[in-house]
């Protein structure tokens, strides 16, 4: 319904790196042509203690479960669970194997939410660095942020200063544990700086309350 109703939409779903999630986000893709995909794995180091997982592997599934996806027709975003809390020299082996095999982006996650606005800024810039480095340069750069220490908007801001092409946004920053990125707040501060450089927003504004009441209406909040 909504590719025949909303066909500019791109719909994006989570898929894990596995088979199982793979075979779900290939169902959806069947739905709707237009589905894009966030391919991720948790890879911090103290997640893969808890879950006994080797890096290698993880590079492998994330791989495989890209490639395949892709070979599919799923427009691919490459990510992690606990990007921000992932060494640098790991992160870099991710990017490749993603992008590698076909993913169109790359997204950062602070999924619990520790990152400060400095940090969000270096990662997205080390990110960038890696994408020129393997000759890709081109690959938009993602930032998923969280509101666990209350720096969702100024880390998402940051990370659009260190180079970030898309910020993912929730509406009243609806999520899990203390939430996302609040859309409105971060809406209207970036169309504030927007105004007092006179350029002009891209967002229509009197929709925001439309909004905020479709997601009251929806969460019963």
């Amino acid at each position: 319904e909504m590719y025949t109703n909303l066909p500019d939409v791109t719909p994006i779903v989570l898929c894990l790196a596995s088979p199982e999630s793979l075979r779900w986000t290939l169902e959806c893709l069947e739905h709707n042509a237009n589905l894009e995909a966030i391919v991720f794995m948790g890879t911090a180091p103290m997640r893969r203690i808890v879950q006994q997982w080797e890096f290698k592997d993880i590079i492998k599934k994330l791989a495989d479960t890209t490639k395949h996806a892709v070979k599919a027709g799923v427009g691919v975003i490459g990510a992690t669970e606990h990007t921000t809390q992932t060494p640098p020299h790991e992160l870099e082996e991710i990017i490749k194997a993603q992008i590698g095999n076909g993913a169109t982006s790359f997204c950062i996650a602070d999924t619990i939410g520790t990152s400060r606005p400095v940090g969000a800024y270096r990662i997205t810039q080390f990110v960038k660095g890696v994408l020129k480095k393997i000759g890709n340069p081109e690959i938009p750069i993602e930032w998923h942020g969280h509101r666990d220490l209350g720096n969702d908007i100024s880390t998402s801001m940051a990370a659009l200063s260190g180079g970030a092409d898309r910020v993912h946004t929730v509406a009243r920053g609806i999520g899990e544990r203390a939430g996302n990125t609040k859309l409105e707040a971060f809406t209207l501060n970036c169309n504030q700086i927007l105004a007092e450089n006179n350029m002009q927003s891209p967002w229509r504004l009197n929709l925001l309350l439309n909004i905020l009441g479709q997601y009251e209406n929806i969460t019963r909040t």
